[in-house]
């Protein structure tokens, strides 16, 4: 008799825990709650922000680098690269910034758009006195690096041709690609391009505004060179102006060898420095010692590429984390207004 009921019984369980499940639009980005949204893929916390902007309601994203992680360390797991492998477009910056995530979205087929945001920008060559100096081993080869100059580990933040990947540190840089990221939402979904044209007005408005404003805030400084604890913040020196010193190179993982720390030491002291700054999401150990032994402070920059899950949530923006930048840069620069 039990097992003649039970049968129905747990037919009907299951057929109304299926009912409760495809009705939990949370579970997929291609699920219910989504509608009709585009389904488009963001490589890094930067383009998130350009998607969610431009895309507006329309678009649904799906993140390829979890929060508080180093964009150049994500990788694409198969359940991820499926989600992706079924969105409308996916949006990168290419050049093997990302290799993993490049080599991922190369394999997709023809159905997703795949949008370089690189393509168009005009990229800076890191400076000159990190890398070309590093220590020599016994051979005369650059310690930590195999016969062709790159890393033995296979751990690089630049770019496939050499050059600083952190275009997002310009605002005009982030204007452009903001205007890249419309200009294929457009062409995917072209019944709602005008939505999409605003939306990156609206957005662009806002970073020209920023532009603007750390333009007047930098104009007059008593001093126009920083030293920072890695090589990120070029875009940002040359769009206002500014010299950075770095104690690393691109990749926060890289070792200064004892000349380049003495390099940057005396051009600091020669230049007046009284700051050493630090990424907050950063290893300090390096910077914060040679700021002891100039007797010098230490202050914080932030890239915006790895946000953490709490800033994500308390809706921490890309305008935010500049204009805290800029606070920190006109005073220890001694800039007026």
């Amino acid at each position: 008799m039990t097992t003649l009921t039970r049968g129905p019984l747990l037919l009907a369980l299951s057929t109304a825990l299926l009912a409760a499940a495809c009705g939990d639009g949370s579970s997929s980005a291609n699920s219910a709650s989504s509608g009709d949204r585009l389904q488009v893929a963001a490589a890094f916390q930067p383009i998130d922000e350009i998607v969610r902007r431009v895309g507006g309601e329309r678009v649904a994203v799906i993140p390829l680098t979890d929060p508080g992680a180093e964009a150049h360390d994500a990788q694409l797991t198969a359940k991820l690269l499926e989600r992706v492998a079924e969105a409308d477009a996916v949006m990168y910056l290419g050049q093997g910034f990302q290799a993993t995530v490049q080599e991922g979205i190369t394999s997709l087929d023809g159905s997703v758009r795949r949008v370089d945001l690189l393509v168009g920008l005009t990229l800076r060559e890191p400076d000159e006195h990190h890398g070309e100096e590093a220590e020599a081993d016994a051979d005369g080869d650059h310690a930590g690096r195999d016969e062709e100059g790159h890393e033995e580990d296979g751990h690089e933040e630049g770019l496939a041709s050499g050059a600083d990947p952190h275009v997002w540190l310009s605002p005009l840089n982030m204007i452009a690609m903001a205007r890249a990221a419309a200009d294929a939402l457009e062409q995917v979904d072209a019944a709602h391009a005008a939505e999409y044209s605003a939306n990156a007005d609206s957005y662009i408005a806002e970073l020209t505004a920023l532009d603007a404003e750390m333009t007047q805030g930098l104009a007059a400084c008593s001093s126009n060179t920083f030293v920072t604890n890695h090589q990120a913040f070029g875009y940002l020196a040359d769009r206002y102006g500014l010299t950075q010193l770095s104690i690393a190179g691109l990749s926060p993982d890289d070792q200064p060898s004892a000349q380049e720390l003495e390099t940057v030491a005396a051009e600091a002291k020669e230049a007046g420095v009284s700051v050493i700054f630090v990424e907050d999401e950063l290893n300090a150990g390096l910077a914060e010692t040679l700021a002891n032994e100039l007797g010098l402070s230490t202050a914080q920059l932030q890239t915006f590429e790895t946000l953490s899950a709490e800033q994500i949530a308390d809706g921490v923006t890309y305008a935010q984390v500049q204009r805290d930048n800029l606070a920190a840069l006109t005073t220890a620069l001694g800039c007026s207004a």
